[in-house]
Order: C-alpha cells, then sequence, then structure tokens
C-alpha cells in the first residue's frame, strides 16, 4: 500500500485494572485530529502544561472522539463521562492523553514526513 490511506475504525481495548477498560479508536483523520487540537488552549505552552481547567477543556472532545466503549453499563457518551467520580474521570483523562500522544505524530516522523518544494 502507499503513502495514501483513509483512516481506520479499528478499535484497541485499554485495560484499567479491576475488570474496567476502554476501548478505543487506534486512528484518527485529519479532520479528527484538528477538531482535537483546536480544543487546546490558545496560549497553550507544552513545558508548562494545562491548567486544571484547560486539562478539563481539552479530554472532553478527546473523550468524544476516541472512546467508542467502554466497561460500565451505560453507552460511553460524554454527559455519562461527565458523570464518572472524580477519581475515575481523572483515571480516563490521563490515559487518553497517552493514547492521543501515541497517535500524533513524532517530531521525527514530522521532519521524515516533510517533502521538499518543488
Amino acid at each position: 500500500m502507499g503513502i495514501l490511506r483513509l483512516a481506520s475504525d479499528e478499535t484497541k481495548r485499554i485495560d484499567l485494572g479491576d475488570e474496567d477498560y476502554l476501548d478505543v479508536r487506534t486512528d484518527i483523520s485529519k479532520r479528527d485530529f484538528n477538531k482535537i487540537l483546536r480544543a487546546l488552549p490558545e496560549q497553550f505552552d507544552a513545558d508548562k502544561g494545562f491548567t486544571v481547567v484547560e486539562a478539563d477543556e481539552f479530554t472532553v472532545p478527546l473523550f468524544d472522539m476516541l472512546v467508542v466503549g467502554w466497561s460500565l453499563p451505560v453507552e460511553p457518551t460524554v454527559d455519562n463521562y461527565k458523570s464518572l467520580a472524580r477519581e475515575s474521570a481523572t483515571e480516563v483523562d490521563r490515559i487518553l492523553v497517552e493514547h492521543f500522544n501515541s497517535l500524533s505524530p513524532t517530531k521525527e516522523e514530522t521532519t521524515k514526513s516533510k517533502r521538499p518544494s518543488k
């Protein structure tokens, strides 16, 4: 297969322990990636990280975009995600940010993908 391809619908299960899990998308489209990036604070500084409010505002669209299933007996909707106990939500947020980072191109991948202009 060549370089061009559409984003897949594949998912993977992330084990959270104690029989809890998240089913997340393993691939996202350019449109979805940009939608998540727009959720970043305007003056985001990666060295300083998020404030608590900024982190909360970023993880909601991250959840909405990536999570397709979970071990709870209710649908993984944004409303249900917002109804999680604080410590549960914090763990889900941590896992989602980690997973999103794994989907983002590394500096090396970004450099390799740039082609010289003609």
